[in-house]
C-alpha cells in the first residue's frame, strides 16, 4: 500500500540497528519491516493507551529506545477533546521519557490543512486559525486534526522538531490509484510531495520527525548511525504559535 510505502520508508532509513518502540502499533507492516532491520522491536497495542482518563503510563525504564514512533493512533486517542488533548500530552511526554538522549521521537498526525481535512477545516475556520486544530467527537470515537505547531504546544521542551514528511498529498480518496495512468502519476507525485519544503505541509497525514535534546557530556545512544541520520536532518526550527 502507498501510504505504508511513504511512511515506513522515512522510519527504516533511521531504524536499523537500533532499539525501537511502536506506540499504538498503528501499521502492523511497517512493523515487520521495522523488525527485520532494528536491534530489537517493542510494540505498544492501541488499546493500551486507552485510559479513561487520558493519562499514559508506559511499562518502560527511561532511556529504553533509540528510536519511539506513532502511527494512525494519536488522531484517536480519548473519548472527547479534553480526554484527548490529555492523552496526547501524557504519549508525548511518556515517549520522550522512553527515548535516549539524542534519540528520535516520530508522531504522526491528522492535518486539517489538507484536502482531507478541508471539510471541517472549512466547516470550522475559526477553531483551525485559533487552536491549530480540531477535535470532533461522535459518541465515544474521537477524530482530531493538529498542525506541526499544535502538536509541538503539547510536546515536552526537550522534544525539537528537525523534520517533516507529508503523507496523501495530492490523493484525497484512496481508490484514485486503482485508475490506469492517473494512479500511477498520482504515486510519483506522492513520493515527490513527501518531503517537498512547500508541499509536505499539505498532507492529509504527517509525519512529525522530533529528536530528544542530547545530555551535556554524551548522546547517550546504542548506535552511531542514528547520530549519522540525525546530523542529516534539517536544524531543529522555532516552535510557532498555533
Amino acid at each position: 500500500m502507498l501510504v505504508d510505502a511513504l511512511r515506513g520508508e522515512a522510519i527504516l532509513r533511521l531504524a536499523p540497528g537500533l532499539r525501537v518502540l511502536d506506540l499504538g502499533h498503528g501499521s502492523p507492516e511497517i512493523a515487520r519491516w521495522v523488525e527485520e532491520v532494528a536491534q530489537s522491536l517493542d510494540r505498544v497495542e492501541s488499546g493500551e493507551l486507552a485510559r479513561e482518563d487520558g493519562e499514559i503510563e508506559l511499562e518502560f525504564p527511561a532511556e529504553s529506545f533509540d528510536l519511539t514512533y506513532c502511527l494512525g493512533t494519536i488522531a484517536h486517542l480519548g473519548h472527547d477533546e479534553a480526554s484527548s488533548d490529555v492523552a496526547v500530552r501524557a504519549l508525548l511526554a511518556e515517549a520522550e521519557r522512553v527515548t535516549t538522549p539524542g534519540g528520535i521521537v516520530i508522531v504522526e498526525i491528522d492535518n486539517p490543512r489538507s484536502l482531507r481535512g478541508a471539510a471541517h477545516g472549512i466547516r470550522h475556520p475559526i477553531t483551525v486559525v485559533a487552536k491549530g486544530g480540531i477535535v470532533l467527537s461522535q459518541g465515544r470515537r474521537v477524530d482530531r486534526y493538529d498542525t506541526e505547531a499544535r502538536l509541538a504546544s503539547f510536546a515536552p521542551d526537550t522534544l525539537d522538531i528537525v523534520d517533516l514528511h507529508g503523507i496523501r498529498v495530492f490523493i484525497a480518496v484512496p481508490e484514485t490509484l486503482a485508475i490506469p495512468i492517473i494512479g500511477r502519476l498520482l504515486a510519483r507525485l506522492e513520493w515527490r510531495a513527501r518531503d517537498s519544503e512547500f508541499l509536505r505541509r499539505f498532507g492529509a497525514h504527517q509525519l512529525v520527525v522530533m529528536r530528544k535534546r542530547a545530555a551535556p557530556f554524551g548522546l547517550g545512544l546504542s548506535s552511531a548511525r542514528l547520530v549519522a541520520a540525525s546530523e542529516s536532518m534539517v536544524a531543529p526550527r522555532r516552535r510557532r504559535k498555533s
